[in-house]
């Protein structure tokens, strides 16, 4: 048996406005994978935007306010003495509109939503005053999820290991640019590989985004005065990331140059055929 206790873990702020603050009780070693459990506080007028648990069901349980739970076009005001039971892939939304914080009790039945809000930035406040701080916290944890999603971009191959990208951060996102100056004039005249190293970062990025639980769309050459600026990365709140797009995260640090001659024995056709993904063959990164 094990003991618990609510408010002794590390206290994890959403990456989006009035969003939620969390505290990991129970995750992937601790429930084995097959059970998960977090202490979430939303901050007066706050809410979790519409999102569903992937592959889990989910059960939340209210311990403080009044918690307003709609999914689809259904509806309820909830409190303490209930428990709500969310179906596996059911898009819900929690939103707390009134003057006092609402704390709840989610459980999973598998790991992978807790795994997504174990991705945010920690806060050094209790779930407690983030509650009561309303927006306090969002400033700083929207700049560290910036932060960690360049991190992993800038791990994606590029001509030369030049990595002739730039990354800026704005209200809503990420922008990213060319650095010329990076760019190898007689290997790459026309700038192809440069475009092609910039376009790697950026499918990083979106990568890196949707294993924290956000959407990453992607406006391409959003500024036509400037050429330079190859896209703009506009990150919102989304669903629970799938196992398959963890995966392709977890990859980023596993990716390497191989710089040994190459054998020309033939791979197996299942093997080349494990690694070719289709377009179409997994769900969309964003």
């Amino acid at each position: 048996m094990r003991v618990l206790p609510i408010g002794a873990g590390t206290v994890r702020q959403a990456p989006f406005p009035d969003g939620p603050a969390a505290e990991v009780l129970v995750d992937e070693q601790v429930g084995g994978g097959q059970l998960a459990a977090a202490h979430v506080t939303i901050p007066p007028g706050g809410a979790m935007p519409d999102h569903a648990h992937g592959e889990s069901t989910a059960l939340v349980v209210p311990l403080s306010g009044e918690l307003l739970i709609a999914s689809g076009q259904h509806q309820e005001q909830v409190t303490q003495g209930v428990v709500v039971l969310l179906d596996h892939g059911e898009r819900v939304r929690l939103a707390n509109e009134t003057n006092e914080p609402v704390t709840l009790l989610a459980v999973f039945a598998s790991a992978g939503f807790v795994r997504a809000l174990s991705s945010w930035p920690a806060t050094t406040t209790t779930a407690a005053s983030t509650g009561t701080s309303g927006r306090g916290g969002d400033g700083a944890a929207w700049a560290e999820v910036h932060r960690q999603v360049v991190e992993q971009a800038t791990h994606a191959p590029s001509v030369h290991n030049t990595q002739p990208w730039r990354f800026a951060s704005y209200a809503e996102g990420l922008d990213l640019y060319a650095d010329s100056a990076r760019q190898l004039p007689v290997l790459d005249p026309r700038g192809r590989q440069l475009h092609l190293s910039c376009g790697a970062a950026l499918l990083h990025a979106q990568v890196a985004a949707r294993a924290r639980g956000l959407t990453a769309e992607p406006q391409l050459l959003p500024d036509p005065a400037d050429p330079a600026h190859f896209a703009r990365l506009r990150l919102t709140s989304g669903k629970a990331p799938s196992e398959r797009e963890f995966a392709l995260a977890d990859a980023i640090a596993l990716r390497h140059t191989y710089r040994d001659a190459f054998s020309t024995e033939r791979l197996p056709d299942a093997l080349l055929g494990g690694w070719c993904l289709s377009p179409r063959g997994g769900p969309p990164l964003s």
